[in-house]
């Protein structure tokens, strides 16, 4: 692709710089990478850019066009949020809004080529999910922010499958862009399989204090969810390099025969076979597996669905 995609008429909007002139500066350089980015991707659904201090408040702040219970918070733990691309609803249709965190501008303009590059790096990160999203609308029209889930199983399915597939096809897609970002992926995964497993047994655990089902369930499902999406970073960032993330000697070392290597070999296969068909689904049986293995994982760790005589969800879990 070498023409650009970006829409004419995009809005870029600067929050909480000190000076007219430092936000002039820093929308001039971002709307510039954008439009050398849509050469790349396709940009065509791109809503607008958001860039603020106050990173929270600009993504509680952003128009959703819909009404939705949940507001959107940075991702926390071993990996924190700078910037991300949520879905929004227009009259157009489904877009992508970037919304980026001032901090990964701050001093680029004052000739720091690594942190340009760094900040590159994000910028195509976030361009790649706006393409990624476009794709699969169109392939599966009004899904995206509009399809209704039966039960908390088929949410839960749902959310853990776009997250992986998300971050797996954006990180593979950018992966060679600025700087690279291989050991910050690396980092992120394997700090965050060391500590998993503790931290489903502390949420576990904790129901002999509190006696909530489902306060053990979301926090089971949180961590084993977090894990599968950095795992996908991971895997996304090694494709897209071309190099075999089975065949790296320190990964290898540190995942040899441990409990989560199985997970990640499948995790990887079926994130690759809807890479393969890349915008070209005829329906979501491969998406529909990647739900499967959340389900084969929740199980690993004694977690466990089921209906009762009357359809209503049960979950079970070790005590």
């Amino acid at each position: 692709m070498s023409l650009v995609t970006v829409p004419d008429n995009l809005k870029i909007s600067l929050q909480g710089f000190n000076t007219t002139e430092d936000a002039e500066a820093v929308g001039e350089m971002i709307g510039h990478y954008t439009c050398e980015l849509s050469k790349l991707f396709d940009l065509s659904s791109l809503d607008g850019i958001t860039v603020a201090s106050d990173y929270v408040k600009a993504l509680q702040d952003l128009d959703r066009g819909y009404e939705s219970p949940h507001l959107l918070r940075p991702s926390e733990g071993k990996v924190v949020g700078v910037a991300m691309t949520p879905s929004v609803i227009r009259e157009e249709g489904l877009k992508s809004h970037i919304v980026l965190w001032a901090g990964l501008v701050a001093d680029i303009n004052n000739n720091q080529e690594n942190k340009l590059q760094q900040f590159f790096q994000v910028l195509a990160h976030e361009c790649a999910h706006v393409e990624v999203t476009n794709r699969f609308d169109v392939a599966f029209p009004n899904i995206l922010l509009r399809q209704r889930h039966l039960d908390e199983r088929v949410r839960i399915r749902w959310d853990v499958t776009l997250a992986c597939w998300d971050e797996y096809a954006a990180t593979r897609l950018s992966a060679k862009i600025g700087q690279d970002p291989s050991s910050y992926y690396e980092k992120g995964f394997l700090d965050q399989l060391n500590e998993t497993n503790s931290l489903v047994n502390q949420s576990i655990n904790s129901y002999q204090t509190h006696g909530n089902h489902n306060q053990v369930f979301s926090g089971v499902v949180l961590h084993y969810g977090r894990l599968l999406k950095l795992a996908s970073y991971y895997l996304g960032n090694l494709d897209g390099h071309g190099v075999d993330p089975f065949a790296k000697e320190e990964t290898d070392k540190r995942m040899h025969n441990l409990w989560f290597e199985p997970f990640l070999k499948k995790l990887h296969n079926e994130l690759r076979a809807i890479h393969l068909e890349y915008g070209t689904w005829k329906d979501q049986s491969l998406f529909e597996k990647i739900g499967d293995l959340m389900e084969d994982f929740l199980a690993d760790g004694g977690i466990t669905f089921h209906y009762s005589s009357d359809g209503a969800l049960h979950f079970d879990f070790p005590r």
